[in-house]
């Protein structure tokens, strides 16, 4: 079964986080100063993950909801630990580089911040050229 087909039905959270793709979106976002020990880190690289593989399911609404029912989490649960961990991305000085290289150094910084979608966005179509 291919990660498209694998998509169209609902995933687990296991069988989401052991795709390969899904590894190679969780390691980048570890490059962009996102720690596994935060539990957005896990929704983050999902939503990513979504959006790659779904680009027509890019909605806030339908984003959250799917992963709330993969995460068995509320909605407003997931969001937050995404705003959590895009937040102190966009805030801690060490990945400033990697965000410049993804954003432009215009978008990121003190004056600026991007919403859950755009960051999602951002990275999800890095993905796709990387792929």
């Amino acid at each position: 079964m291919t990660e498209k087909q694998k998509t169209s039905e609902l995933l687990t959270a296991v069988e989401l986080e052991e795709s390969l793709l899904y590894k190679k979106i969780a390691m980048l976002v570890i490059r962009l100063g996102i720690q596994p020990s935060y539990k957005g880190y896990k929704y983050l690289s999902g939503a990513i993950y979504l959006s790659v593989t779904q680009p027509d399911r890019f909605t806030a609404e339908s984003l959250y909801n799917a992963l709330s029912k993969i995460y068995n989490q509320t909605r407003d649960s997931i969001e937050r630990g995404i705003r959590y961990c895009i937040q102190l991305a966009q805030y801690t000085d060490k990945p400033q580089l990697v965000l410049n290289d993804f954003f432009g150094s215009m978008v990121v910084g003190q004056n600026y911040s991007l919403t859950n979608l755009q960051f999602i966005a951002y990275v999800a179509e890095a993905v796709r050229f990387d792929m």
